[in-house]
């Protein structure tokens, strides 16, 4: 009821408004509604058929919808990789259904029998060889299910082809009809998927934009996290309620980091998504994005290190350790290039523990500062093909 009652005030709330998922949504819709048209007001289309049968040929059992669900994808390229897949996986698996109804039956006429036996062991040899060369991968990987680089292919290959040889033995129609309006039922939802994935806005996984926006994610949480520090001020956004002038490490990492780990998940889904089917020579991903991300990942996990080793620092209460590493970071703030030197932390008062506490924070510092700085050379030299 709350999420029905958001809905509905929806619309009196601009600053709530997602124009681009909106539009991304309508486009999805669209195709559906496109095909829908196309099956009840095109004849020519709705009434596509091989035979003379009224109750079969005419109708797609709503595959061409199916089609067009199932191919499409979050990017360009994982719908147009997908749909070539469940493309090339229909008509294979039509035609080997189509000869193993007439190997089966040892005749061209649909009206001899198929042998059931010879039926299932067709379907089940067929199947094992599909999914040896079409559906899993080589070497141990194969132990984890279906491989996501071409494994849409031999899925869709075995599944038309079961269930389009268990619809001609069952009598629902012969097999050329079956096999040729399965067919171009699919094709057509599949053109749809991608006629549609072409239409503003699209997103392309490949795009280095998304590793881009990852990367500024973690600079700002980075930033932020040194200012805050070096501030420490009283009733700070991020101190601790109960304490006042604490810093809050939880809140720190809700509400900045947790932007960050957003972006990130974003990022790897929408590349991995873009990177299925790498045989196929259109819509090339660059091999250098996913170490880029992977590294990117490391130093996120470094900031939120930090976070931890400079909230201790600050709940430690002691004076001279704080002021001697607020310095530390103030010069750090100062100077890009600084590699700070022991003698420039001034004398501390207290264990040599607490000393090394210290120069190990400004030491990870320079190596977050550093990596991030080599990261956003390394991103802006990231290119994607258009196709």
């Amino acid at each position: 009821m709350k999420r029905l009652m958001e809905a509905l005030l929806l619309p009196f709330r601009p600053k709530q408004w997602a124009l681009r998922p909106f539009l991304w949504s309508l486009k999805l819709t669209a195709g559906f509604v496109g095909l829908f048209c196309m099956t009840i007001y095109w004849d020519g289309y709705a009434n596509f058929r091989l035979e003379s049968r009224e109750n079969v040929g005419n109708v797609y059992y709503g595959w061409n919808l199916l089609g067009y669900a199932y191919a499409w994808r979050p990017t360009e390229e994982g719908t147009f990789k997908k749909g070539f897949q469940r493309a090339l996986g229909t008509a294979l698996g039509g035609f080997a259904a189509w000869l193993g109804v007439i190997v089966c039956s040892w005749s061209y006429d649909d009206a001899d029998p198929i042998n059931p036996y010879a039926f299932t062991a067709w379907l089940t040899i067929a199947t094992v060889l599909i999914a040896a060369f079409f559906t899993f991968d080589s070497g141990p990987t194969a132990m984890m299910g279906q491989g996501s680089d071409h494994g849409y292919t031999g899925m869709y290959c075995g599944m038309t082809m079961a269930l389009i040889g268990l619809e001609v033995y069952a009598g629902t129609g012969s097999k050329n009809g079956l096999t040729a309006n399965r067919i171009v039922a699919t094709l057509s939802g599949v053109a749809m998927a991608m006629v549609v994935a072409l239409i503003p806005p699209t997103v392309r996984g490949s795009d280095p934009k998304h590793a881009r926006d990852y990367l500024t994610e973690i600079q700002k949480a980075f930033k932020l996290l040194l200012e805050t520090f070096v501030d420490e001020k009283e009733g700070s956004e991020f101190a601790d309620e109960k304490e006042g002038s604490k810093f809050n490490q939880k809140g720190f990492q809700d509400s900045v980091l947790a932007s960050a780990s957003e972006s990130r998940r974003m990022a790897f889904y929408l590349l991995k998504d873009a990177s299925m089917f790498q045989r196929l020579p259109i819509y090339k991903v660059s091999p250098k994005l996913k170490p880029l991300l992977e590294q990117m990942a490391l130093v996120e996990a470094l900031v939120g290190r930090l976070v931890q080793s400079l909230g201790r620092l600050i709940n430690a209460e002691q004076p001279d350790i704080m002021e001697a590493a607020r310095r530390g970071i103030e010069e750090i703030l100062k100077d890009d290039e600084k590699i700070l030197k022991e003698e420039e932390l001034g004398d501390i008062d207290e264990t040599e523990m607490e000393y090394d506490r210290i120069k190990l924070s400004l030491t990870l510092i320079c190596s977050i500062r550093d990596e991030l700085k080599e990261l956003e050379v390394s991103v802006d030299g990231v290119t994607y093909s258009c196709i």
